[in-house]
């Protein structure tokens, strides 16, 4: 029996409102638009649109498609991730800010990635996510370049050069993604324009970090291939050895930055070519206080001291207790390992080795099932989130970035990812095993649907697939 008509509007509604909800949370607690829009600074937009987005999600919490299995590893992971902080908060040793964190940070953070994977449950919906990222990514790049008048560029008062670019390496990717599967000439150039524009503010936060992790993101893009092998298949022994390594954009990304890198400012080119003479950089002094060598020699020490942890965010305190001056680590990965001992460590490294080979899988399941447009694009953007985890890798090591809103959203868009390939290729029809091409097995599985997991309000018994695919 059919769905009232009217019900299903307002289901439509109501997870248009969610959706929608979300889109101005990520652009407030990622791309600061709080910040960067006069008179907004003072209202708590992020904290409004989220409750908002919550109660959304509660009301149609039994309606929305279920966890697969395949996402039950990233779950356990971020569960016990929150379990260990808050089992450790009673033993820090700065109880205020680590139970502030816990009772106001954590839950904004938990219900970020929970709203993320629940509510994409369609490709359009994570696709959009990821669209809402880059606009976030493109809001903190334009304003870095309008108020840009020499030194290191910046957004914003909550994000500091490093943050900025930190930010930029992990969303340049997706922006890449999106002009590669551009289905016109006009929203390809726009895109690629969005590229150029995020790797100019990049280049001008003069973050070595950000460079690093550039750098890493291109020598990525050479290595792996991106788009589906020519014929179609998968298991055929000459795609074995096609390697797609989309030279042309890499190529481009190069001569962009080639380009850009002669009209940056003089001090920028300085500061960015000094990666070739770290051995002088005042970071590697260890007997400067300030230093990043000695910031991470006292971090290591006090992690060794007590491998338990000392706390959430706590890390500034626990510099102090080892003679330094109540400085941030610039790593990630020492942050938690200070604050949630060997075992928080373990369980943050554990959530990029899931991601990365979870999209791995995810390749493989689409080159294994029949091409469609659909199914490239989700190929295409599997392989540019691995190169933003590659990125958001490297440039993390050089920033205190292992509570960001970002990670925890690519990480959620990860899950969705491989939740939703899933359930695509349970019902989608295999690929064409003799090479006969793209064409081929399109015209073999007319009725196969591309997006599996149907939307609330049109769930009606799909066709059949004919017998044999």
């Amino acid at each position: 029996m059919d769905a009232d008509p009217l019900n299903v509007q307002t289901e439509r509604l109501e997870l248009g409102g969610l959706r929608i909800a979300y889109a101005v949370f990520l652009l407030t607690a990622i791309g600061r638009v709080g910040e960067l829009v006069p008179g907004l600074g003072s209202l708590p937009l992020a904290k409004i649109t989220m409750g908002i987005g919550l109660i959304l999600l509660i009301a149609k919490w039994k309606q929305l498609p279920k966890l697969p299995a395949v996402a039950i590893p990233f779950w356990r992971t971020a569960l016990a991730l929150v379990a260990l902080a808050v089992v450790t908060a009673p033993f820090s040793v700065w109880p205020g800010m680590t139970f502030q964190f816990v009772i106001l940070q954590l839950p904004v953070m938990a219900a970020a990635v929970i709203v993320c994977c629940k509510i994409s449950y369609t490709w359009d919906a994570l696709r959009g996510i990821m669209r809402v990222l880059v606009v976030a990514a493109v809001a903190l790049g334009v304003a870095a370049i309008l108020t840009f008048h020499g030194g290191r560029a910046s957004a914003g008062v909550s994000y500091d050069p490093n943050d900025l670019a930190y930010v930029l390496v992990s969303t340049l990717p997706l922006a890449l993604a999106f002009t590669l599967t551009a289905k016109t000439k006009a929203k390809m150039l726009v895109n690629a324009g969005v590229c150029a524009m995020l790797l100019l503010a990049l280049l001008l936060t003069s973050s070595r970090g950000g460079l690093f992790g550039l750098i890493a993101m291109l020598a990525v893009l050479v290595l792996i291939p991106l788009r589906r092998p020519p014929s179609g298949g998968y298991w055929l022994p000459q795609m074995r050895k096609s390697r797609n390594r989309i030279v042309l954009p890499v190529v481009g990304l190069v001569c962009a930055s080639t380009l850009v890198w002669s009209y940056l400012p003089a001090e920028t080119r300085e500061r960015l070519s000094s990666v070739l003479q770290l051995s002088s950089d005042y970071n590697a002094d260890t007997t400067n206080k300030d230093s990043r060598s000695a910031i991470w020699e006292r971090g290591l020490t006090a992690a060794l001291q007590r491998p338990m942890g000392y706390g959430v965010d706590t890390f500034q305190m626990v510099d102090v207790r080892m003679g330094g001056k109540f400085r941030a680590p610039h790593n990630s990965y020492l942050e938690v390992m200070v604050e949630l001992g060997f075992l928080g460590l373990l369980l943050y490294i554990r959530m990029y080795v899931l991601s990365w080979r979870a999209l791995q899988r995810v390749r493989k399941r689409l080159l294994a099932i029949a091409p469609s447009e659909e199914h490239d694009q989700m190929l295409v953007f599997g392989r540019m989130l691995q190169v933003a985890l590659i990125g958001n890798t490297v440039s993390g090591f050089f920033l205190s970035m292992s509570y960001s809103v970002l990670l925890w959203v690519l990480f959620a868009a990860v899950s969705a990812c491989v939740s939703l390939v899933a359930a695509t290729a349970a019902t989608a029809a295999p690929a064409s095993s003799s090479g006969t091409g793209r064409a081929d097995s399109l015209r073999s599985t007319p009725q196969i649907r591309t997006s599996p997991r149907v939307p609330i309000g049109r769930r009606r018994n799909a066709k059949k697939p004919i017998a044999g695919g």
